[in-house]
């Protein structure tokens, strides 16, 4: 098993073959609304440069999740280091709607953990949840994410404002450091 890769996952670099998928999920505005983003009628052009802002930087990650059979791409996990954070690291994970419910959003954060602790030594790992997404919130909790508090009205979505749930696990939770 390589390292970016679980048993059914493989965690790579995307590729020309990935930007419409990427496209289809930037512009699902319902699944967006659920990752606290608002849907912008993003073309290729648009998702490409998306891209390139996310995987310019030295100190964040950004991986489209693909089936390791196949390679099929089903979503997308980044992470960046936590403004004004020693060493916190801020994650997010989008799977797109026929591939969530499968187990694959916990097997891609447990992965994340892991490779964070063994590249990066983060003190902890944030989440920024929408409160109503309860499927990510029940996911999270079971992956020992521990909640901190909740921003209310802080981030607007469409035409409405939504209260952000944190979450962290710190790093002696993740590898015993």
């Amino acid at each position: 098993m390589t390292m970016n890769s679980t048993e059914r996952l493989l965690l790579r670099h995307w590729r020309e073959s990935d930007l419409e998928f990427l496209r289809e999920l930037r512009n699902d505005i319902t699944l967006q609304a659920r990752l606290l983003s608002t849907a912008r009628g993003s073309d290729i052009a648009a998702v490409r440069s998306w891209l390139d802002r996310r995987t310019a930087t030295s100190d964040g990650i950004f991986f489209v999740v693909s089936l390791r059979e196949n390679e099929v791409p089903i979503g997308y996990i980044q992470c960046t280091k936590e403004a004004n954070s020693t060493n916190g690291f801020r994650a997010g994970i989008c799977l797109a709607d026929g591939w969530q419910s499968r187990g694959y959003g916990p097997e891609v954060m447990l992965w994340l953990e892991r490779h964070l602790a063994a590249n990066s030594m983060p003190q902890k790992i944030i989440l920024h949840v929408d409160v109503d997404n309860h499927q990510a919130v029940a996911c999270y909790r079971k992956l020992a994410y521990r909640e901190v508090g909740v921003m209310k009205s802080h981030v607007k979505v469409g035409n409405d404002w939504r209260d952000v749930l944190v979450m962290e696990k710190l790093l002696t939770d993740i590898g015993g450091r």
